[in-house]
């Protein structure tokens, strides 16, 4: 004899659908708790950081592509301390302007002058002329390069439009180590008058200064066609030397004066096939044939490495390259220059 069901399949049908919309409910709830909290976190890091964003307008100078007669357009600088120092992208002073004009916050004009350039990370520093120093400046912290990672919250700021008020493109950091080592790339949009600008996290505290790159051309111009495209460049604070660079010190790219074999590509040893005469590497003893293997004693595998290293490095700087010639390994101390003669 059969049993009928003591529950008929109404019933469960009826259980299933309050379980799935409350489940919906709860996920709908949550997705709002967490869209409120993105939308605080970024609101309060904006907060923090907009007040380092100024606008900086520029006149006179040579006439390029960045502006016509010589008048740029109004760009992004950030400021790094409590004088009255700005960082901009070195791009939007190749016209070598003769007037440079700094609007803050509260929408007050300040002169300023260029201190010191670093062509190896396409910035310049300025300062205001007529800082006062009893006047109270709010700048925030800067992260430690070596505490970026892929995946952090990154939003870009700029003030193009009005100096009052930030430009704000949200995004991630997408990759670290990009263009010989040096900066690291966002997904966010980043307008060309944006650059100077800073790429902040969610405490609003700096992790670079958003700047135009390209991976073949060495140019402070190059990458600023890559507008709005999703491809950012940024370079980290505590890698562009500031304490010497406010004493006025300007700074460059070193180079070691090497050609090396890339026909294997991104698998290619650090082989060198060519060293150019009365450069660097030459005035060292290095030789055609020979490989490199470390580089102040960290272990070079492949020639991206080695590229990667020395392209965060600075003329004047001094390196010790290990390479092998036959089956000995020697250490050769390299000082790199800024420039090499018959290159």
């Amino acid at each position: 004899m059969l049993q009928k069901n003591k529950y008929p399949g109404g019933r469960y049908q009826a259980f299933f659908v309050v379980v799935i919309i409350a489940g919906y409910s709860d996920s709908c709830r949550a997705q709002q708790e967490l869209d409120s909290f993105s939308f605080s976190a970024m609101r309060y890091a904006i907060n923090v950081a907009e007040k380092n964003v100024v606008q900086i307008e520029t006149s006179g100078g040579r006439n390029t592509t960045i502006g016509q007669n010589g008048v740029g357009q109004p760009v992004t600088g950030t400021i790094v301390d409590d004088k009255g120092h700005i960082i901009a992208a070195a791009a939007s002073f190749l016209h070598e302007p003769a007037a440079i004009t700094i609007r803050d916050s509260e929408g007050k004009q300040h002169a300023a002058k260029v201190v010191a350039r670093n062509g190896a990370r396409q910035v310049v520093l300025m300062q205001v002329v007529d800082f006062d120093s009893s006047r109270s400046t709010t700048f925030t912290k800067a992260i430690p390069e070596a505490e970026l990672r892929v995946g952090q919250t990154a939003i870009a700021l700029g003030k193009v439009f009005d100096s009052a008020k930030v430009n704000i493109s949200v995004g991630i950091i997408s990759a670290l180590g990009r263009i010989d080592g040096v900066t690291f790339q966002t997904d966010a949009k980043v307008s060309a008058n944006n650059y100077g600008g800073p790429l902040v996290n969610l405490s609003g505290h700096v992790l670079g200064i958003l700047v135009p790159r390209e991976p073949d051309a060495d140019s402070p111009a190059a990458g600023i066609e890559w507008y709005d495209s999703g491809i950012g460049f940024a370079v980290p604070l505590d890698a562009m030397r500031l304490e010497e660079m406010i004493a006025g010190q300007s700074f460059e790219r070193g180079q070691l004066g090497i050609q090396f074999d890339e026909t294997d590509g991104v698998a290619a040893q650090a082989l060198v096939s060519e060293v150019i005469p009365d450069s660097p590497a030459a005035s060292a003893g290095i030789l055609p044939g020979d490989i490199v293997t470390a580089i102040d004693n960290m272990p070079i595998k492949l020639l991206v490495e080695l590229q990667n290293k020395i392209g965060s490095l600075y003329a004047g700087d001094q390196v010790t390259l290990t390479v092998k010639r036959a089956d000995e390994l020697l250490p050769i101390e390299v000082v790199l220059v800024e420039q090499i003669a018959n290159r």
